[in-house]
């Protein structure tokens, strides 16, 4: 189980480099969160993480279902934040996901 956590946090760290705003490296960030959400539902960096990346690839008009994308950011916010409400990249990312409505 810990070599599993270290590998999400190693796959959430490289999601965290790769997110930005170029369509391909937010595509890539959000497969190694999800890798490191497979090793550690739990991780709290890596819901942050996808969050974010669901998040520009709807303000860049970059997502293929932008209801589903949005409601899933909003579902992992809500997940960190329910173990941590003070957490302010959550917070952050959050307010990213109603930048743009369909």
């Amino acid at each position: 189980m810990e070599e599993s956590r270290c590998h999400g946090l190693h796959y959430a760290r490289l999601g965290k480099v790769l997110s930005g705003a170029v369509e391909n490296r937010n595509a890539q960030a959000k497969d190694l969160f999800d890798n490191a959400l497979r090793l550690d539902p739990d991780n709290v960096e890596a819901m942050i993480g996808k969050a974010g990346s669901l998040a520009a690839g709807v303000n860049n008009r970059w997502s293929a279902s932008v209801v589903e994308d949005k409601k899933q950011a909003i579902d992992l916010i809500d997940r960190v934040l329910s173990k941590s409400s003070a957490n302010a990249r959550a917070h952050k990312v959050r307010k990213h996901s109603f930048i743009w409505t369909p």
